[in-house]
């Protein structure tokens, strides 16, 4: 599913958030003027900053490739309304738009993806056996490869065939003009690919993710296109998503070829301990584009008590806000570190991790700016009154919200 904000709310979230970015206290009459003025609101007793929230919440459209189901807006939005005003403000102008890692153009059946102009070309060879490299699988489940060109210019990319234009005309820039906007020469870090190759007898298509490539060190010789190589680099590296990521996010552009079984890492020829692989490249397409890659794996490799626990929900419970006091074992956790750091020159050392402990603590807490105190101090506090977030403010110089992480703070818990 997807969450969208109308360009007319979008201009009440641009005013709000640079009402609440000011450094200037926030004044409320001009808050509740904005919601009254924009948001075109009508209230029989005294407007409040919560029934500008719920105008907001209303005004977000859910929708996807699927219709969602009542329960899942109903759960979306009970997300949303969790959030007090200027917290919500500032996800549905920066957070939202960023939370869908591949954002793929291909809704419309009539659309037709940008691919390569070599093999779209109807030249002789329409097949090319290129050799794959598999580098690391990352914490993510996501193998990150690469593929050698072999001096192939197979990334010059275009949306339809281009009269009296072959692929060696682009290289000596010689022909008549084009619409370079129907033109793509090589890929960008962050692109998004759908590449058909042949393993074997079998076909495949997979969905990949440009992250960097290895372009040819030398100069290009005269009347050359001076981005010409970026369509014939030496090697490109990418991230290899596996089936059900793609499926999540690609899946209208896996679905044009529903015959085509999705193609795994495993699936290329080649031992499987063997680190240099081979496949027979038939095309590729590019189908979106990412912010990067690596966000894309920091989000995938987060726990799920984590990825509840930031949006302040209990990490073993049915969805619903933490009250006051109800993380008593973080709470537990926080107030013994925090008791062993106020007694950290007359504290006891038990066992070897407690002395390990102490020895990493003590000159922490030996500085005088006091950062460590002051944390330990803003930790207890928000356990205890049930916040979200742990306010850092003045404490290191930023006024940002961290999310509270349970992992290190169970692991002091055990040690002390």
């Amino acid at each position: 599913m997807s969450c969208e904000v109308p360009a007319h709310v979008q201009q009440v979230l641009s005013q709000l958030m640079t009402q609440f970015g000011a450094v200037a206290p926030v004044a409320s009459n001009e808050v509740l003027e904005i919601g009254r003025q924009k948001l075109r609101m009508t209230a029989s007793g005294e407007l409040s900053w919560d029934m500008i929230r719920g105008a907001l919440i209303r005004e977000v459209t859910f929708g996807g490739t699927t219709c969602p189901t009542e329960e899942v807006c109903r759960l979306m939005a009970s997300f949303l309304q969790r959030l007090p005003l200027p917290r919500l403000v500032h996800f549905l102008d920066m957070v939202l738009p960023q939370m869908v890692p591949v954002q793929s153009p291909c809704h419309s059946g009539r659309r037709r993806f940008a691919s390569s102009y070599r093999v779209a070309g109807g030249e002789q060879v329409v097949e090319y056996s290129l050799n794959v490299l598999k580098l690391y699988w990352s914490r993510s489940g996501i193998m990150h490869a690469a593929i050698a060109w072999d001096n192939k210019p197979l990334l010059l990319l275009a949306t339809a065939l281009l009269p009296n234009r072959t692929t060696d005309s682009f290289e000596r820039e010689a022909g008549p003009p084009y619409d370079k906007q129907r033109i793509q020469m090589g890929l960008r870090s962050g692109n998004t690919v759908l590449i058909c190759f042949r393993s074997g007898v079998g076909h495949y298509q997979s969905v990949l993710i440009a992250l960097t490539a290895d372009l040819h060190p030398n100069k290009p010789w005269q009347g050359q296109h001076k981005f010409w190589k970026y369509v014939s680099p030496l090697r490109t590296y990418f991230a290899w998503l596996p089936e059900q990521l793609a499926r999540t996010y690609c899946g209208a552009a896996l679905d044009r070829s529903p015959g085509l079984p999705y193609g795994e890492v495993h699936h290329l020829q080649g031992s499987k301990s063997d680190f240099r692989h081979s496949m027979v490249f038939q095309n590729i397409y590019h189908i979106g584009d990412t912010k990067s890659a690596q966000e894309l794996e920091v989000f995938l490799r987060m726990s799920p008590e984590r990825l509840r626990l930031c949006c302040g929900i209990q990490c073993r419970d049915s969805f619903h806000p933490n009250g006051p006091r109800q993380r008593q074992k973080l709470f537990t956790a926080a107030l013994k570190l925090l008791w062993f750091a106020i007694g950290i020159e007359t504290v006891r050392c038990e066992n070897e991790a407690q002395i390990a402990l102490h020895a990493a603590l003590l000159p922490l807490l030996r500085l005088e700016d006091g950062h460590v105190l002051a944390t330990l101090s803003a930790i207890v506090l928000a356990l205890c009154e049930g916040r979200t977030g742990l306010a850092i403010s003045g404490v290191f110089g930023l006024v940002k919200l961290a999310p509270l992480q349970p992992s290190w703070l169970d692991s002091w818990s055990l040690t002390l």
